[in-house]
């Protein structure tokens, strides 16, 4: 559960949940899903192309050619606005204008999502889940006390089965069983990994990501390394 917000919209409601695919020692989002009222948007990632599906119901997809990279609306959600836009043949991505200059993108590279929102304290004042209490920023669990061990803050937040269901298929692990974690790093066991496949140095990695954000540019480097492949920067 990435973010819960049950006041949103005058009371219609926000959820987005996230669904993860472990690769040994590291795992990425392959499935995000919003909810605003009684509609939702849910996106997967793919090698070659990202599929979507509009409460629940596989959508055609639809491919537009910007030379600007300006989004194309398709839609609504709850009455908020749906664009989408092909950055590349494999980066795809979907936006929802919230209003007050707020935004909930869904973005898919290859087969990984990531989402983004951009927001303001009216709109999600009082927001909680994986991306921490809205707007203090605290790792809190569902009575409000901090979560300090950030495998415990993150199993705090699995979707439970009394809680609503919002992915179109069940996949996994479901509540009450645990959560599967990814098997314990350890620098030997990555390197042989990737030395079996080409290894991409962190130097090579850095200049993959120069152009990322500051903000971000170690997570990039991250990925870069884990993944193996330098087109990984261009989800940055």
């Amino acid at each position: 559960m990435l973010v819960k917000n049950a006041g949103f919209d005058n009371g219609n409601g926000l959820d987005i949940h996230i669904r993860t695919k472990i690769r040994t020692w590291w795992s990425f989002i392959e499935t995000a899903v919003l909810r605003i009222g009684s509609n939702t948007l849910e996106v997967k990632g793919g090698m070659n192309a990202a599929s979507y599906w509009i409460n629940g119901e596989l959508a055609e997809h639809r491919e537009f050619v910007q030379g600007d990279g300006s989004y194309n609306e398709i839609g609504s959600i709850s009455g908020f606005k749906l664009e989408y836009k092909d950055v590349s043949d494999r980066q795809r991505n979907f936006r929802v204008q919230l209003g007050d200059d707020s935004t909930i993108s869904l973005q898919a590279f290859r087969e990984f999502m990531r989402v983004d929102i951009k927001s303001n304290s009216t709109n999600f004042a009082g927001a909680v889940g994986l991306m921490g209490e809205y707007p203090s920023g605290r790792k809190a669990d569902r009575e409000g006390n901090v979560v300090d061990n950030t495998d415990e803050f993150g199993k705090e937040w699995q979707v439970r089965r009394t809680e609503v269901q919002l992915f179109h298929a069940v996949e996994g692990v479901q509540h009450p069983e645990e959560c599967q974690m990814p098997v314990e790093s350890s620098t030997t066991a990555r390197t042989g990994r990737r030395l079996g496949e080409g290894m991409i140095t962190e130097e090579e990695a850095a200049v993959a990501c120069a152009h990322a954000h500051v903000t971000e540019r170690d997570n990039c480097i991250f990925d870069v390394l884990a993944v193996n492949s330098k087109e990984l920067a261009g989800a940055y």
